[in-house]
């Protein structure tokens, strides 16, 4: 697949040295969306100036990356209250790169597209979030439980034995 570049971004692929700019959107109730080189207008939205870095994300131009680390600058804690309030793992996260300091629609190209795994404060006010494909999470059971209030009205008594994919369950009481 072939794409035309803007002016910017063909100028910045002609220079000797080349710093790539990272568009970051986490999936909180109200999308967190973060830029590492300044507030940019693009992709119909408003991306912030904040401290991002991105690591780990093997990337060939090809399908977006599997895995990867995003580290954000936390200097007033901002993004913990996030992290601790609505939670982290399993947030939907994408990430797009660009080049040059003039952001065109067509410039960023989705480098990652998956989920928050797990993450961590350190001690110089930054927040580190591992990044993992939708298909590699740890999925626990059960997600959900079996209550009218969920949606389920005619529950089997408890007691009762179900087998599902191989795996054989025995279905307890509320508590």
């Amino acid at each position: 697949m072939s794409r035309t570049l803007s002016t910017p971004t063909s100028d910045a692929s002609l220079a000797l040295v080349t710093r790539p700019g990272y568009l970051v959107e986490i999936g909180f109730e109200e999308p967190l969306r973060l830029s590492s080189r300044g507030t940019v207008e693009v992709l119909g939205n408003t991306w912030t100036a904040w401290d991002v870095r991105v690591s780990g994300l093997a990337h060939d131009g090809g399908r977006p990356a599997t895995a990867g680390q995003l580290v954000l600058g936390d200097s007033d804690q901002s993004i913990t209250a996030l992290v601790l309030g609505e939670g982290i793992a399993g947030k939907e996260v994408s990430v797009w790169r660009y080049f040059a300091d003039a952001v065109e629609e067509a410039d960023p190209v989705r480098v990652f597209h998956g989920v928050a795994g797990s993450s961590s404060g350190g001690a110089d006010r930054t927040v580190q979030i591992a990044l993992v494909a939708r298909e590699a999470t740890v999925l626990f059971a059960p997600r959900r439980y079996m209550t009218s209030e969920t949606g389920f009205h005619a529950i089997p008594a408890a007691g009762k034995k179900i087998t599902f994919n191989g795996e054989n369950y025995t279905l307890e009481p509320e508590r």
